[in-house]
């Protein structure tokens, strides 16, 4: 971290030199003052995009237009954005009218909370123009100026305010939680990525309970999709859970359909497994084909399911079977359906299919030696049986 602040500081003393105000801004100047590292570093300046441009041999145009480019230096990414000021916004989230100016405070002033427009500059000193620093002390999360109208220009900033409670631990500020409870509905104009995005982030931090125990006392948690009584029962209770477990939690709960997000392919395959796998465990627990099918992962989180809505314990018992699997892919079968077919006759060709099931069950549960002779023993049971009952 201390290399990458190091070109940091470059990259202001290279501005200034030219003429230019900069400074880091934001997260990173939050985080030094508490002591906490984070991976991005931002940079706020009065240069224009044009002037970076020419002050810098690597850099890419990734907002331009909003006054932001990406400056690649010694191996790390600077955002670097100029002072600007913002107008009439566009349905909650983005500035209808952006004018760059030559006015640090303007820029400040724009900006969401007051922990997140303190300044850095070259030589380590803070700039703080909204009370910033007393905030951090205080373990504050206040909107800068009117929270309401900051609320209204970007409702997106709404969810930031609870993910830097999940993140850092800290308390609304009382007028913010006021604006929070008033505003809370303009929550869905902002589009389900960026909303999902946050949740994310929020969900997994280490004090997500206070997060969700605020989106409850300001009313804030109807408006995510109705999705009240899983964040009751996430913010209530005493066990850990990741973004998979909780989006789960509140399809089983609230009846979230979670095909209506934007998430990955993957993401959302997770959360409808362990969804899947809370139905099947929830009254017999936890088999040795659960844990084979699914892996250990999904079923530890089915689990937290299961637990957060006052289910048993079974971490030990997912463990133990996790342990004990004789095989871990289908393929690992000492005896293939086709060797089934090859060494009977089998009338009905369905047989050998639910056979071959039966076997893997057997193998998974201890009952016979993955073997190819035991299992053709055990097959010839199991088809014998089978055609008696045809």
């Amino acid at each position: 971290m201390k290399k990458q602040q190091n070109t940091g500081e470059k990259i202001l003393r290279r501005l200034e030199k030219a003429g230019h105000e900069a400074y880091f801004v934001g997260g990173f100047v939050r985080d030094f003052l508490m002591g906490r590292s984070t991976k991005d570093i931002d940079i706020t300046t009065s240069a224009r995009p044009e002037e970076v441009k020419e002050l810098f041999s690597r850099v890419k145009e990734t907002g331009a237009a909003f006054g932001t480019l990406t400056v690649l230096e010694d191996g790390f990414a600077f955002e670097v954005t100029t002072f600007r000021s913002e107008a009439r916004y566009d349905n909650h989230r983005h500035p209808e009218e952006i004018t760059f100016s030559d006015s640090l405070a303007a820029d400040l002033a724009r900006r969401d909370f007051t922990i997140n427009q303190l300044v850095m500059d070259q030589s380590g000193r803070i700039l703080d123009h909204h009370g910033g620093r007393k905030d951090l002390e205080k373990g504050l999360i206040r909107a800068i100026g009117d929270a309401e109208e900051r609320f209204e220009e970007d409702a997106l900033r709404m969810l930031r305010a609870f993910r830097f409670q999940a993140e850092l631990g800290f308390s609304l500020e009382e007028s913010t939680a006021r604006a929070l409870h008033a505003k809370g509905r303009l929550i869905a104009a902002i589009s389900i990525e960026r909303v999902q995005d946050e949740l994310l982030k929020l969900l997994p931090a280490p004090r997500a309970r206070l997060a969700l125990r605020s989106m409850l006392d300001v009313s804030f948690a109807a408006s995510l999709f109705g999705s009240v009584e899983g964040v009751r029962i996430l913010a209530a209770s005493p066990h850990a859970f990741d973004a998979v477990t909780a989006f789960a939690l509140m399809a089983v709960v609230d009846g979230l359909d979670i095909e209506t997000w934007r998430f990955s392919k993957a993401f959302t395959k997770q959360v409808e497994t362990v969804r899947k796998l809370h139905e099947a465990t929830r009254d017999g627990g936890f088999t040795p084909l659960h844990v084979f099918e699914t892996g250990k992962r999904a079923c530890e989180r089915a689990d937290r399911v299961n637990r957060l809505l006052g289910g048993a314990d079974q971490r030990e018992r997912i463990r133990a079977i996790d342990e004990r699997l004789p095989i871990r892919k289908r393929e690992e079968m000492a005896l293939k359906g086709g060797d089934i077919a090859q060494a009977f006759k089998v009338k009905d060709k369905k047989h050998i299919g639910t056979t071959h099931e039966e076997l893997l069950r057997a193998v998974l549960e201890g009952r016979v030696e993955n073997d190819k002779e035991a299992l053709l023993r055990e097959a010839a049971r199991i088809l014998e049986t089978k055609e008696d009952t045809d």
